[in-house]
């Protein structure tokens, strides 16, 4: 939506879409159909957000425009109708009223001057309508956690389009490790689906439990649900959609009514940490039922590419630039002078220890604020300190627990091997592992996005840069001694 005000070039611009009145695809593309209350109008009215759908709303809207400036200047009204609806010559109409034809130019253009006061009026009502229900719509997504997004411009256009395509997927999952801004990335989409999209409401759903803070690691969420169970996002979404008192009806009637409702109308469902599911595959096909002109935006560190209904989207680490240009962000934003002033090389060294993941790129620039740079990324690469062992513990375990004694095995070999990627022969001489075996622990690491495939018909398996640290810390060794003495203590029990 263009920020007009009303000036000449708005005067000009309304001049210039009465000329395309009768031209429909030629109106649709004026800069006027991007007005809040054409928008609005093209809503009301079920047309598509198209150029033919944009056309009929501002031709609607400039109608109205004319009946109300017929209340105050009908002869100016009348004037407009019979020039751009009509169609009708001045030189007709200078006949009509035996006026010089310069005369009746000087009325049409006062005309529009007032017609395009009483579009102005329209439109600031309309902008306050917007940002009401903008409000309303956005009164279930959780406060950003971000201040500005890197390198996702690309990546969101695309999930923009998915979403309003009226033949695309149901379901979409962004998935990827920890710390690459999954949930960043899905909070601004449904920021812009409260601004932008044809949604009758949104919802946010999320089982998450801690949260890694750059200054304090990881923190215990103080409203945080237990696991998320399929009864569980039914009461969320009926709390957050319709009437909270059907939270106290059994489950099957839950699910008939909300799959009423989310069939009837669009609307946005967020599924942030999907993982955290009690069974997060088996929840699945439940959401697909649920799903129709409604879309379900998932976040999920384990892919779900297995059901053949979802679209998805796997994340990858920021590239140099954008890297850097969030270091540059992230210490202006908190002060830290000597990143802010610090040249390429001395920022590429930060890359190249974080590998571009967001979050630890953050945690270093808020280590940096008091400590040497040297000190930052030597206290990374050895995981030392709170917020360090925080930080791939917050990315790294749960994955790790679940892993298979093959998967591990294969994962801990990856740093020998070369950093560009490896091939499966290469993987079986390192590991031993038999044929089968290691394609299982393949499949279980790339569906847990701790393994990357590159190449298309010659594969080769390569882990992110933050992976690597991660791998050659002492941390693992150190979760297992504390799983062995768990285990221990269980059995004396």
């Amino acid at each position: 939506m263009g920020r007009w005000v009303l000036d000449t070039q708005f005067v000009e611009a309304l001049h210039a879409a009465l000329k395309r009145l009768r031209r429909q695809e030629a109106l649709g593309q004026h800069p006027l159909a991007g007005l809040a209350v054409v928008a609005e109008r093209r809503r009301q009215g079920g047309w598509p957000e198209t150029v033919l759908g944009r056309a009929a709303a501002l031709q609607e809207v400039l109608s109205e425009a004319r009946k109300r400036l017929a209340e105050t200047d009908p002869e100016g009204a009348t004037l407009l109708e019979r020039r751009f609806w009509r169609g009708e010559s001045v030189i007709r109409l200078a006949h009509e009223r035996h006026v010089a034809e310069s005369t009746l130019y000087v009325h049409q253009e006062q005309a529009i001057h007032n017609l395009a006061r009483v579009l102005w009026a329209m439109e600031q009502a309309a902008r306050k309508e917007v940002e009401k229900r903008r409000r309303w719509l956005a009164r279930n997504i959780p406060a950003p956690t971000y201040t500005r997004l890197f390198g996702f411009d690309r990546i969101f256009a695309d999930l923009r389009d998915l979403l309003t395509d009226p033949d695309g997927p149901r379901l979409i999952s962004i998935e990827g490790l920890g710390g690459l801004g999954k949930t960043a990335l899905v909070h601004r989409l449904a920021m812009w689906a409260a601004e932008q999209a044809d949604v009758a409401d949104i919802a946010w759903v999320t089982a998450q439990r801690h949260r890694f803070v750059t200054w304090h690691g990881i923190i215990a969420l103080p409203d945080a649900e237990p696991a998320l169970t399929f009864e569980g996002l039914l009461d969320d979404l009926v709390a957050q959609l319709d009437d909270a008192d059907l939270v106290r009806e059994p489950p099957d009637r839950k699910e008939a009514h909300l799959r009423t409702l989310l069939r009837e109308r669009p609307h946005l469902v967020v599924v942030d940490n999907l993982e955290t599911a009690v069974d997060h595959q088996a929840l699945v096909p439940r959401l697909w039922e649920l799903a129709g002109p409604t879309r379900f935006l998932l976040t999920s560190r384990y892919s779900l590419s297995q059901h053949s209904g979802v679209f998805c989207l796997t994340l990858d680490e920021l590239g140099e630039s954008d890297s850097i240009a969030l270091m540059r962000h992230e210490a202006s934003y908190r002060g830290v002078h000597s990143l802010v002033e610090a040249d390429e090389a001395a920022l590429r060294r930060i890359y190249e220890t974080t590998g571009g993941n967001p979050l630890a790129i953050k945690l270093v620039v808020g280590q940096a604020r008091s400590l040497p740079l040297d000190r930052v990324l030597a206290r990374l690469k050895g995981a030392t300190g709170r917020q360090y062992e925080g930080l791939f513990r917050f990315i790294y375990w749960r994955s790790w627990e679940v892993l298979s004694d093959d998967a591990r095995r294969v994962l801990l070999a990856m740093p020998a091997l070369a950093p560009s990627g490896t091939y499966w022969e290469n993987l079986q001489a390192a590991t031993g592992l038999p044929d089968d075996r290691l394609d299982g622990a393949i499949d279980q690491l790339v569906a847990m996005s701790l393994l990357q495939v590159v190449g298309r018909e010659e594969k080769r398996y390569a882990i992110h840069q933050l992976t690597y640290t991660f791998i050659m810390t002492d941390l693992l060794e150190e979760w297992e001694d504390a799983g062995d003495d768990q285990r221990a203590s269980a059995a004396v029990r």
